[in-house]
């Protein structure tokens, strides 16, 4: 069995900021999350015709969560 410095529970943008600078600090991470997908809240589905973004409070323009994501060198399609 593979072992990791480092369990994190939960593969929201949380989940995924964090495992990445521990990675950087030189950690062994394994993230672990029970859906399908990563990313938590913040996600885009389609009702009908229309896309809906999903979680968009963490990112409001010069917000904190998009300045740990201009730190990680994450691009934010718009």
């Amino acid at each position: 069995m593979k072992q990791y410095d480092v369990a994190i529970v939960g593969g929201g943008i949380s989940g995924l900021v964090a495992s990445i600078y521990l990675a950087k600090a030189g950690y062994s991470v394994i993230l672990l999350e029970k859906s399908r997908q990563l990313g938590g809240r913040g996600l885009t589905t389609r009702k009908k015709r229309a896309m809906l973004n999903l979680g968009v409070h963490a990112f409001y323009q010069d917000g904190v969560g998009e300045s740990v994501l201009k730190e990680l060198e994450i691009i934010i399609q718009q």
